[in-house]
């Protein structure tokens, strides 16, 4: 938005003070994360990006997937007639385009809600508003056929949206399996902090609500806050869901938790004898324990 700013403002000067007080904002930010954290960029950056082919068709199938299948053809038809006025419109199509290439180049995401592809969406609104709107002269002059269908044809296609983006929801069990696993974290949570002493260190890839209610030291198998598993480099990214590629088994079994748990096995319904049980090895961590004869020692 300030590159755009820059190359239609008359007095450059004025946009080099909104930097400044942009850069005031943002370099307290980053000079406490680089002496807190050690690193200007946050563990689940280096977590979840690799810079690969791989990642990129990722971020591609998961942009079709949330945006291009969902918001339909005339909609996108409308914002390209929004943007063709010029001014700020192209201002607003180009900040969508972009963002829409960074969710891109990035990988996408793991949950299956489109989170990463809302930003670009109130942009498109206002291009197809403005398309809309510019309408008028054709209904003032009763050309009510150039304008019907327009209207037919924006209308159709929230409405797609609408039971598009339910139906996208419902096919991946979301977010019903959400507050299944919701209720078996907690459940596992609390179990361990009624079981184990307050130092067990738990390794866990699900470590939101099972280090929450259990209130014990998490080991993340996942790596999106271990600086060791997050950093390391694995030849497989860009390949499974993201955030959850990363791992360890070396490293985790150097640490010695108390407990392990392998993310699918505490939310089987039933009892699982042990081959089933390391069947469900999912993450690269759990993976790397079944194939390492010291985990079973």
């Amino acid at each position: 938005l300030w590159a755009a700013r820059w190359r239609r403002a008359p007095r450059r000067a004025a946009l080099l003070r909104t930097l400044g007080v942009y850069a005031l904002l943002l370099a307290p930010h980053l000079v406490f994360r680089q002496a807190y954290y050690g690193d200007w960029l946050p563990n689940t950056f280096h977590a979840k990006v690799g810079w690969n082919v791989a990642q990129v068709q990722r971020g591609a199938r998961y942009a079709w997937d949330y945006g291009g299948a969902l918001i339909s053809l005339p909609v996108l038809l409308l914002g390209a007639v929004g943007a063709r006025a010029g001014g700020w419109r192209r201002v607003a199509l180009a900040v969508a385009v972009t963002y829409a290439l960074y969710v891109v180049a990035v990988g996408g995401d793991f949950a299956p809600t489109g989170r990463f592809v809302q930003v670009p969406l109130p942009f498109l609104a206002v291009l197809v508003q403005s398309a809309l709107a510019g309408l008028r002269g054709a209904l003032r002059s009763r050309r009510r056929l150039s304008v019907a269908v327009p209207l037919i044809l924006a209308c159709g296609a929230a409405l797609w949206c609408t039971i598009a983006g339910r139906q996208r929801l419902e096919q991946r069990r979301w977010p019903a399996s959400y507050a299944r696993d919701l209720a078996a974290r907690r459940f596992m949570g609390t179990w361990l902090h009624d079981m184990l002493p307050p130092d067990a260190t738990v390794a866990v890839g699900s470590i939101g609500a099972i280090g929450y209610y259990s209130n014990l030291p998490i080991l993340d198998t996942f790596g999106l806050t271990n600086r060791e598993i997050g950093r390391k480099e694995v030849e497989w990214m860009g390949r499974a869901s993201a955030g959850h590629e990363k791992g360890d088994a070396d490293f985790v079994l150097q640490r010695a938790p108390r407990i392990i748990v392998f993310d699918r096995g505490f939310l089987a319904p039933r009892a699982l004898g042990l081959e089933e049980f390391l069947g469900r090895a999912r993450s690269p961590t759990e993976q790397l324990l079944v194939d390492d004869p010291r985990f079973f020692a």
